[in-house]
């Protein structure tokens, strides 16, 4: 049955007049029964149930109010019904959930900050994880703002939420790098390493340590990355800085050779003389090593060498120069395939030298390895330095650098020696004329004659000559630990390297072992001391008898 809605409002309206609240709200009640979307009643319901000491009944109603505004879009209206609902229940950490939302919904960031900051003060000591999603609104209100994002990670932390806490101290830690807080990047990696044992994170760690010269701190995290990577060329730079920055530059510098023996073997040229040049630095002043780096040297420049930087493919400033700019700039920016795209697009600049080296390297960068080399033996060589910046180029994109000091292979000797096959060996008329000419064999007996005089003078002598032993056989024998020839009872093929990878790297001569007591620290990172003590000498009884033995035989 339909109400007459005016007649109970004005009503209602006499009955507050007179101070007759409870009346005046049981008319409101009736409207609200009959049209319970009307705001205006239920707002009006509310405020009679506060003025009679309804209080709970009166946030009821608030609420629903404040959820439709907030679910319509009209965050400003429904920020004052939350204000009027915190003024019965103060203490209700969700409402300044809402109210927050409702701020930053309504344009009013600080606001929205300071109702999420006593959210999240409330919730973090009991409920942690509850408090997670009002700290990252926090951060998105706040981006860059590092301590902000510290406290996400504290309440992951406080979650026990172990990978998500990881997660979030590395991340940190890369953007405290970004922003050169280096120090932060050391604490927060150490705290993403408490969380569980990584191998990755530790050697990260380690790092961050050695940028900031806490070389003490880095090297137990070292030791533990090394032992699980026995051969990590990474971890063990990072362990050759750190022996470097702790002065004990002796196994700073065998730790290099080994690094460089690394490199060596995965064909990282330049690595490798990187390596060989801080084995230098820390000491190493053998020849043959000097040598070796020299070389490592020349190597590394020319796996490093491009096409494209040659004075004889300069791009010029013409239509094709400017292609050749073009594709170098994708290269650049990680975009080959674009690059390779440009230059292959006109076939007319393809007849342009600079391009046709564009394109080898475009290819190259593109991972094409086989379309650069086959593109690289189309080019004509304008110069000798061309045709020899060619030949490493093509060696490198091969594989086989270490090829590149030999001479290459000269096809015209294999037609010459067919020729010679065809007018020598094989004429028949010079078989016919020497090799089968039934000449005359004058004087058989007098050669026979010679022959066994040449029998019985050099080939059966009764009685031989010992020959000399050969320079250096006697020190050989005479020392039977000394390998090197130098009688020093110290073997340069060792390099000290052996009780921890199980080989030497050879010419480097050992260090003078340490005294007892003297131990620096350090041998606890690989169970020992670097340096390997010189065997014991041999008796000269013993050294003898050897040589006795050895003649004798």
């Amino acid at each position: 049955m339909a109400i007459d809605r005016n007649r109970l409002e004005q009503e209602a309206l006499k009955l507050l007049q007179r101070g007759q609240n409870e009346r005046a709200l049981d008319r409101y009640l009736t409207l609200l029964r009959d049209k319970p979307r009307d705001l205006r009643v239920r707002q009006q319901v509310a405020d009679l149930y506060l003025k009679v000491g309804q209080k709970g009944k009166a946030e009821q109603h608030l609420r629903e109010i404040a959820r439709f505004h907030k679910n319509s879009g009209k965050a400003r209206a429904a920020i004052g019904v939350y204000k009027q609902i915190l003024r019965i229940k103060p203490d209700d950490t969700a409402l300044y959930g809402d109210l927050g939302e409702c701020y930053e919904s309504a344009g009013f960031p600080k606001e929205a900050r300071q109702s999420f900051e006593r959210v999240v003060n409330a919730l973090a000591k009991y409920n942690p994880d509850k408090a997670v999603p009002y700290q990252q609104r926090l951060i998105a209100l706040q981006p860059g703002n590092l301590p902000v994002q510290v406290r996400l990670a504290e309440l992951y932390e406080q979650s026990n939420w172990a990978e998500k806490a990881q997660d979030e101290w590395r991340r940190l830690a890369r953007e405290a790098r970004r922003h050169g807080k280096l120090d932060d990047r050391a604490r927060f990696l150490r705290k993403s390493l408490a969380m569980r044992d990584s191998v990755e994170i530790a050697l990260e760690a380690a790092e961050a340590h050695a940028d900031i010269g806490e070389f003490d701190a880095a090297l137990p995290l070292l030791q533990a990355v090394t032992s699980a990577r026995a051969e990590d060329p990474t971890a063990l730079t990072l362990l050759a800085r750190t022996l470097t920055g702790l002065g004990a530059t002796d196994k700073a510098r065998q730790v290099w050779l080994v690094v460089a023996r690394l490199h060596l073997a995965s064909g990282d040229a330049s690595a490798r003389a990187e390596a060989l040049n801080a084995a230098l630095e820390a000491g190493a002043d053998d020849a043959t090593l000097q040598a070796e780096v020299a070389a490592a040297n020349l190597q590394a420049e020319r796996v490093a060498l491009r096409l494209t930087e040659r004075p004889w493919a300069d791009p010029g400033d013409d239509t094709a120069g400017m292609l050749v700019v073009q594709a170098g700039v994708y290269a650049t920016y990680g975009f080959a395939d674009k690059a390779v795209e440009a230059l292959q697009e006109d076939p007319q600049h393809l007849q342009v030298l600079a391009v046709q080296a564009a394109l080898v390297e475009a290819l190259a960068a593109a991972g094409k390895t086989d379309e650069a080399r086959e593109q690289l033996r189309s080019i004509v060589a304008p110069t000798d330095e061309a045709r020899t910046d060619l030949r490493i180029r093509a060696l490198v994109l091969e594989g086989r650098p270490e090829d590149i000091d030999r001479a290459p292979e000269e096809s015209p000797l294999l037609d010459d020696d067919d020729e010679l096959l065809d007018d020598e060996l094989l004429d028949d008329e010079l078989l016919d004329d020497e090799a089968t000419d039934p000449g005359p064999i004058e004087d058989d007996d007098a050669l026979l004659d010679e022959d066994d005089e040449l029998l019985d003078d050099e080939l059966v002598d009764d009685d031989p000559t010992v020959d000399p032993a050969p320079p250096g056989a006697a020190a050989a024998d005479d020392d039977d630990d000394d390998d090197d020839g130098d009688n020093d009872g110290d073997d340069d093929n060792n390099d000290g390297l052996s009780d921890l990878f199980g080989g030497a790297l050879g010419g480097e001569p050992e260090p003078a072992p340490e005294p007892p007591g003297a131990d620096d620290g350090l041998s606890s990172l690989f169970g020992g001391a670097l340096s390997t003590p010189a065997p014991a000498p041999v008796p000269v009884a013993a050294a003898s008898a050897a040589t006795t033995v050895t003649h004798t035989s």
